[in-house]
């Protein structure tokens, strides 16, 4: 361990800057990282962001890439939408303010782009990556039109009804739903959400692949 001189703690989400600490889906990352800018004079290191991965919304879910194995986060149909049995979430702002955006990105995008910044003479304290930004409203469009079904049914949430259902999951112990439900919450406060500059201009070559042409190719359409 004396010997390393570069570090990358595994954050792959949104940016730790918006995230709160107490959050349950923190997992002691912040206190990971307040490590991290303790030891900096010595150890230099980044954290990867990289938005949720495409990975979520493919068969099976994340648990076929045997990554991010965390309960009720990993199986398909977790995240926002299920894309076999065409049922979806719809996450409104307070107040009808816009829509909730998202960054997205391949998982194999990310360890392409991991391994070329291994070679760079510095690491910026973070790097944001992005295949695809995009609304919730979009993205359940777009799956709508290559797949040609029709969400059903689509349930809409706020930050007041996604409280009430955290709290019935706590009370209940059901830990994967409680994780479900606040990744939810983190979604619509835009912790999913950065906009650019994005660090993709780093390597010119660097082509990440977009949600529409990734989902096709993992849906066989």
């Amino acid at each position: 361990m004396t010997r390393v001189r570069r570090f990358a703690p595994a954050e792959y989400e949104g940016s730790p800057r918006h995230r709160d600490p107490t959050n349950p889906l923190d997992r002691h990352r912040s206190a990971a990282l307040a490590l991290l800018t303790h030891y900096s004079s010595n150890l230099e290191s980044t954290v990867f962001v990289c938005g949720i991965f495409y990975e979520r919304f493919q068969p099976g879910g994340l648990s076929q890439a045997r990554t991010n194995l965390l309960p009720g986060l990993n199986s398909e149909g977790d995240y926002i939408m299920n894309c076999a049995a065409m049922f979806a979430s719809f996450l409104a702002l307070p107040g009808n303010s816009g829509e909730v955006a998202i960054c997205m990105t391949a998982l194999q995008d990310v360890g392409r782009f991991v391994t070329k910044a291994l070679d760079l003479p510095q690491w910026p304290k973070e790097m944001r990556i992005c295949g695809q930004r995009t609304t919730i409203g979009a993205l359940l469009q777009v799956v709508a039109l290559l797949k040609k079904q029709q969400f059903h049914p689509l349930q809409v949430h706020t930050l007041a009804s996604l409280a009430v259902q955290h709290q019935v999951a706590r009370q209940a112990g059901d830990a994967g739903q409680q994780n479900r439900i606040v990744a939810l919450i983190n979604t619509i406060n835009g912790y999913y959400d950065f906009e650019g500059p994005y660090h993709n201009s780093l390597f010119p070559d660097w082509n990440p692949i977009d949600f529409r042409a990734w989902f096709a190719l993992k849906w066989h359409i």
